[in-house]
């Protein structure tokens, strides 16, 4: 929420335009479920998820070529889908891998080296679903009798349609496979091969009513965030994505954030390349595990990735593990069923940290469900090579984590949900004023309008942002309280703002701070948790110096700041 007040030079009563409903209103809505709706999820029956029969193998080539021209099987199966499955020369490569794979080893590649074989065929797509229909068949059969026995029992699936899709015939001997993959399209997307340097540039159209956007991409060991063009407005994005210098792939992920949600969720996720042809998967060589997983087996994975890119270990918070192991099998089977609404219920259940022990600032959630493996070794190794899951895991201020596991009779496989968090301490947030600031000076220049000019000491203003911290004063109130001590000390009048967000990078500006000509500000920041919020928020205060012959209060305005 915005809150604007606007003081006089002229002593008297401050005048200060709050809107409706007083204090209470300035609190930004708590989109958290209650603790108690938490506890009532993870008591909820769940429908068991059917367990998939999988492969593994150390090796595999993906060649990307010969996948350009639509086969008479897949010409089969449009006639059949009568024009509401899009195929495309990527999803095509998917099946015709997936097909390969199923003939050789009996069936589905895992799901590491499905998403391999995803990105190697070049698809953005960041989930694609596998099928596949076998049977033995004459070796003298000609694969257009073959195509037609089959079409007599063929029936399209309704989740197919409106989708993007690929299908492929594989035969050896007297055995055949059908391969058939189906993913929905979250954005349009082009990525371009790296230049010399190693930069990929990533573009597209973001799904409708994108609030918020971000893409990062696997760098070594490491992961980071890509440089956003900040002249292309929303639902268009671009993004340069650097490449470590000794990497030959990497994967690039581009999350979205829903108007009004908090959540984010991936919409790209592509296998960046320095060169076109084949690829080889090896499947990544990992330190020996136990034959289960559990959340202290994690932790110690968890904290030696974070050692290998030189980061402080985190904490296991286990009772908020329990929570998550109990909610877990609720966020798959939500995940699997495409309800959008369940889904964000129960992840923002996850990431609320009710059980957790601190101020949560900032959290982070990743879940990965794996079939045919129950080592905490390989679900973590599958965990880091996203940049999702690395951003989880390799959050830098994170201080603890929960991980909760799914009964394996109650998700097919192994599932486990990951949180990590941040939390405020006794910061005095200089860094965090100076990050408002240049998200002050970043939006100004993208307009044309010049760089902010920064008003320092002003200790009064401080003061009254240290009480709202120790709770002994509202935020409206110390605002005002604020601005009439700064008013009084100057001699000057003073308008001033005050913002509760769980995001300085993505909060509601005060419009009046992006309008022509010069603009002398000066910034507070703090943070405060109100009475049964499971997080705290911070708390920005701008002040800039206002005409002391206005005699008029400005309208009060109000952003939500999620």
């Amino acid at each position: 929420m915005i809150r604007t007040v606007s003081l006089l030079a002229a002593s008297g009563l401050a005048l200060a335009t709050i809107g409706c409903g007083g204090g209470g209103s300035f609190l930004p809505k708590n989109v958290f479920p209650t603790r108690e709706k938490v506890a009532a999820l993870a008591e909820a029956p769940v429908k068991p998820i059917p367990a998939r029969a999988v492969a593994t193998a150390p090796a595999w080539k993906v060649d990307p070529a010969g996948a350009d021209a639509p086969t008479p099987v897949e010409q089969r199966f449009a006639q059949a889908a009568g024009g509401t499955i899009t195929f495309t020369r990527e999803m095509r490569c998917i099946a015709r891998e997936a097909a390969r794979f199923h003939l050789e080893h009996g069936a589905q590649p895992d799901e590491r080296l499905e998403r391999f074989i995803a990105g190697a065929c070049g698809s953005t797509l960041p989930f694609v679903g596998f099928g596949a229909a076998t049977g033995q068949m004459a070796p003298e059969m000609s694969d257009d009798e073959v195509i037609a026995q089959w079409a007599q029992k063929l029936e399209v699936p309704e989740s197919y349609r409106n989708k993007h899709g690929g299908i492929w015939l594989a035969r050896n001997g007297d055995r055949v496979v059908v391969a058939t993959t189906i993913a929905k399209p979250e954005a349009v997307v082009t990525v371009t091969q790296a230049d010399a340097s190693g930069v990929v540039v990533v573009k597209g159209t973001a799904p409708a009513k994108t609030e918020a956007i971000i893409a990062l991409v696997n760098q070594g060991q490491n992961v980071a965030t890509c440089d956003p063009d900040l002249d292309v407005p929303l639902p268009l994005f671009s993004f340069r994505c650097t490449m470590a210098q000794g990497d030959r792939t990497a994967w690039i992920e581009v999350s979205a954030r829903p108007e009004g949600r908090l959540l984010t969720s991936s919409v790209v996720r592509a296998l960046a390349r320095r060169d076109a042809g084949p690829l080889d998967y090896v499947a990544p060589a990992r330190a020996a595990a136990g034959s289960t997983i559990d959340p202290a087996a994690v932790l110690e994975g968890v904290n030696r990735a974070r050692a290998n890119v030189r980061l402080p270990p985190v904490a296991l918070a286990p009772a908020q593990s329990a929570t998550n192991g109990r909610l877990a099998p609720h966020f798959f089977q939500a995940s699997l069923d495409d309800d959008q609404e369940k889904s964000d219920v129960l992840g923002l259940g996850l990431i609320a940290g009710w059980d957790v022990e601190g101020m949560i600032r900032d959290g982070n959630l990743f879940a990965a469900l794996l079939s045919g493996s129950g080592d905490a070794g390989a679900w973590l190794d599958y965990v880091l090579e996203t940049p999702m899951g690395r951003h989880t895991v390799l959050t830098p201020r994170a201080a603890q984590v929960a991980v909760g596991v799914a009964r394996r009779e109650t998700v097919g496989g192994l599932g486990a949900v990951i949180t990590t968090y941040e939390f405020f301490g006794e910061e005095d947030h200089k860094a965090d004023a100076h990050r408002v600031l240049l998200r002050l000076q970043r939006a100004r220049l993208s307009r044309g309008l010049s760089k902010p000019v920064p008003i320092e000491g002003l200790d009064r203003l401080a003061a009254q942002a240290t009480l709202v911290r120790d709770n002994q004063k509202d935020a409206l109130e110390a605002l005002n309280d604020g601005l009439t001590a700064e008013r009084d000390h100057s001699g000057r009048g003073v308008r001033g703002w005050v913002v509760a967000t769980n995001d300085i990078e993505t909060m509601p500006l005060p419009p009046e701070l992006l309008a022509t000509g010069q603009l002398a500000v000066g910034i507070e920041v703090t943070h405060y948790r109100p009475e049964g919020a499971p997080w705290g928020y911070y708390v920005v205060f701008f002040l800039v110096p206002s005409d002391a012959g206005s005699q008029t209060a400005k309208a009060p305005n109000r952003s939500s700041a999620f």
